[in-house]
């Protein structure tokens, strides 16, 4: 943590601010796991006013430098005095824009919070650490008979080869297209994007994304309304809707 010569004036006023600062109302929901949590705008809409009152504002920036992406997070007092901490993460290889805005949005929403001493999500680590030394100290029980496999209605394979990449597109497809479509096989590729087969308006085609929520769904739900665009001659999810939900490719907004 990096901090001016004093910071006196800084601590009173964040003392006074904490007083008035409230955990942010969770209006988010993770669709991957079903929590959930506080968005980076209701964390920082939190802040903002009772920083204010007090001569506080605060500031993040973002570095990429080094295969690493960091986020800088100030607090600053009107006096001049100030307080910094930085957190950072690796940059995926092969990873797109819309994994460099999930991973600084997680980044940002994660220390704002901790910079305010505000929480925003639901407290379900503490719970789980607890069952999981309960159920190590607990006698082994007998291993239960092994039921017979639900059947699924998608087939998930171990792709050998990646789908070959001929130099005009192999399927029918457009550039940029919205439509429903099914899935028929998801093909996981170890440290690549995962690939899915659809069946659509235009016949069938090999998509990819890197976006766990949509690997979900396909593997779950099988069908829904998909927005593509072809990115470096393959076709890639930009956004997933079903019939109550819309999942977008990551820009700002991705809780992991």
């Amino acid at each position: 943590m990096r901090t001016s010569q004093t910071i006196g004036a800084l601590a009173s006023s964040l003392a006074l601010a904490n007083t008035q600062i409230k955990n942010p109302n969770l209006d988010s929901v993770n669709p991957h796991f079903k929590n959930r949590y506080a968005s980076l705008g209701a964390i920082l809409n939190a802040i903002r006013v009772p920083f204010a009152a007090q001569g506080l504002t605060l500031v993040q920036s973002i570095n990429t430098d080094n295969g690493m992406v960091s986020v800088e997070t100030t607090v600053m007092h009107t006096s001049g005095e100030f307080i910094a901490e930085t957190v950072s993460m690796p940059f995926p290889e092969r990873a797109t824009v819309q994994t460099l805005g999930s991973i600084c949005t997680y980044l940002r929403r994660y220390s704002a919070a901790a910079i305010a001493g505000i929480v925003g999500e639901e407290d379900e680590d503490g719970e789980q650490d607890r069952q999981d030394r309960t159920s190590s100290l607990a006698k082994p029980a007998p291993a239960p008979a092994k039921a017979a496999p639900a059947p699924r209605p998608i087939e998930t394979v171990e792709a050998v080869k990646e789908p070959a990449r001929p130099s005009a597109p192999a399927d029918k497809y457009p550039d940029n297209w919205e439509g429903k479509a099914v899935v028929l096989r998801v093909a996981e590729r170890k440290g690549k994007p995962v690939a899915i087969q659809i069946d659509g308006e235009h016949g069938t085609a090999w998509i990819t994304t890197d976006v766990p929520e949509f690997v979900t769904l396909a593997k779950d739900a099988g069908e829904g309304t998909l927005e593509l665009s072809r990115v470096n001659g393959t076709l890639t999810i930009m956004r997933w809707r079903q019939p109550n939900v819309t999942v977008p490719a990551p820009t700002t907004e991705l809780p992991f």
